[in-house]
Order: C-alpha cells, then structure tokens, then sequence
C-alpha cells in the first residue's frame, strides 16, 4: 500500500496507486504524487529529528538545562512542571541543614488550574477589588453568597473595567455566577461555595499572587529556581512552623514570603523569632501585606528587621535579592 499527502487540503491517506506515480486526491479532487509508504514515514522522522535537536539547541542556549530545576517553558500560568519533588530539592536541603524536618505540598505549586490569572487579576487591581473582597469575606462568615455592586455613581471606565474584572473571575469559576444589568447599571454576583475558592477569595490570593509574580520574575531573568508553598517545618524539639512562599535561586539564601491580606500585627515577633531560631537573614524574611501602603512599608522597616512590602512594589521589592 502507498501513501500520499495533499498538499492542497493536507489530507494524509493510502493509495492503491503505485509509489512515484500520480492520483487525485480522494478529499479535494487535486492531483497529488504518491509515495512508497516506508520511505514517506523515514523522510517525517528525519525531518522529526533534525527539528528535535534545533529545538533542544535553542533550550541550551536560552534555558540553563544543566540545572535540573529550571523549567523549559514560558507557560508559567499553565505548567504543573514545579509540583514534584525534584522541583524542591533545593529548598528542602536547605532546611535540612537547618535541622528541620520539612513537609511539602506539591499540588500548592502546581499552576495549570486558574488560581494563580486569578490571583494576579486580583493583586494588580487591588485598589479597585479591595472593598469588594472585603464584602465577599463578610459574605462568606455570614453563609451568603448574593453580592450586588452598584456602578451608577462610578465613572464609565472603572465601571467598565470592574465589569471585565468579574466576568474573567467568572470565566475562571472563581464566582459561581455573574451578571450586569445595564439599565440598572449593576453587577450581580453569587459567590463560589466550594471551599477551595472560599479559602481563596478570603487571603489565600495572595499566596499565588506572590507565587507567580516570583515565577515571572525567574523566568526573565532565566534563573534557576526552586519554589514552594504551604511548607511546613519540624524542629529538633517537635516545634512546626509554616512558611507561606519559599523561593530560592541558585547560589542564593530563600526568600520567605509571609503573605498577609488581613491584620498581621500580632505576629511581628513571631517572625523574628522564627529567623533567628533557624539563623535566616532578617532581610530574606519578607512579609507582603496587602492592605499597606509604600509609606507604611517603609516605616515598619525602621521600627522591625523584616521586610515590609505592599502588593505594588512587591517585585522593586524582591528582584534584588533573586
């Protein structure tokens, strides 16, 4: 049996016809050559092969392979390429030279659902969103799930961009339903009760908004990096601790991203006790508070040893260090 490809329609069919002889094309009708079936299917491996080692070729030279953590794409907001061992290792050896027993959660990292568009739809309209998420957590405590936002005082463009903002969340299932009544000039909401997304839309935002910021950041910058989230840590003595975001690059001391939407100020010794328990540089230990400003940040700095950062400025913030 022969074969042959229509380069009109593209059709990939057998023929009875003899190799090196012409048909017509059982689809379009067009005149097309007919090939010796084995050597049709030597000819694509070749060409298989040759496109095979241009591309590893590009990946050397752009993508420091030789680094087993390093990710070979540029799809960050669709890869679970970090949720997995390998991806950690570099963290966990790192604790474990600190004498800490550590825990990971591989499926936190893991980005080809929509938390993290999500996330970053969410931090990079924060200013916009803040009141509304405050709704949503008051909604939520009180078993409610109706929430209406009125855009009849709001000037065209943010009522236009809030419209765009809701419709994504929706599109991502981040909120259950989503309608604008133009006459009414109000969005209607019904939040998403399954507890994935209420722990989301309550603070946990912010831990993927860090993540894929730091993903990004790596990426152009092609750094090899290990990253993780929800780590928990055991001590000698049986004491556990959790980090939010751990991130290291190579050759690097790990950033430790404490992420905070709500009140933090209660924990500000905790944090530094915990660096000094474990001897990590107060400077590594950076708490992303969504609800301060730059002026806050900077003051905190001059009161505390940690780092102090708002949503804005969080990469002017990290690059330094990465």
């Amino acid at each position: 049996m022969s074969i042959y490809h229509c380069p009109h329609c593209g059709l990939l069919a057998e023929s009875a016809a003899e190799p090196a002889s012409t048909s017509l094309c059982a689809n379009c009708k067009q005149e097309v050559e007919i090939q010796d079936t084995i050597l049709f299917v030597q000819s694509v491996m070749h060409k298989y092969s040759e496109l095979s080692n241009k591309i590893k070729l590009l990946q050397e030279k752009f993508i420091p392979l030789d680094t087993p953590n390093t990710p070979i794409q540029a799809a960050l907001n669709n890869s679970n390429l970090f949720a997995n061992s390998k991806q950690h290792e570099k963290i966990k050896k790192y604790l474990n030279n600190k004498k800490l027993t550590v825990s990971f959660n591989y499926a936190a990292v893991d980005m080809s659902g929509y938390f993290d568009e999500a996330a970053e739809l969410i931090g990079d309209n924060f200013p916009l969103l803040e009141k509304y998420l405050k709704q949503m957590r008051y909604l939520y405590a009180n078993n409610k799930i109706g929430l209406m936002i009125d855009c009849v005082n709001l000037p065209q463009q943010e009522n236009q961009k809030l419209q765009n903002i809701f419709k994504k969340l929706f599109n991502y299932t981040i909120v259950a339903k989503y309608n604008y009544q133009a006459s009414e000039k109000k969005i209607r909401i019904s939040l998403n009760t399954t507890d994935s997304i209420k722990k989301f839309l309550t603070g946990g935002w912010l831990e993927w908004f860090a993540t894929i910021k730091l993903l990004k950041e790596a990426h152009l910058k092609n750094k090899s990096f290990s990253i993780a989230r929800s780590v928990v840590v055991q001590h000698e003595n049986g004491d556990k601790n959790e980090f939010d975001v751990v991130f290291m690059t190579e050759h690097k001391t790990p950033l430790f991203i404490e992420c905070k939407s709500g009140e933090f100020r209660q924990d500000l010794d905790k944090f530094i006790r915990i660096c000094k328990k474990i001897n990590i540089p107060t400077k590594n230990w950076i708490v992303l508070a969504s609800e301060i400003d730059k002026p806050q940040a900077d003051a905190f700095e001059k009161m505390y040893p940690v780092r102090f950062c708002d949503l804005t400025h969080f990469l002017e913030k990290v690059k330094p260090l990465i």
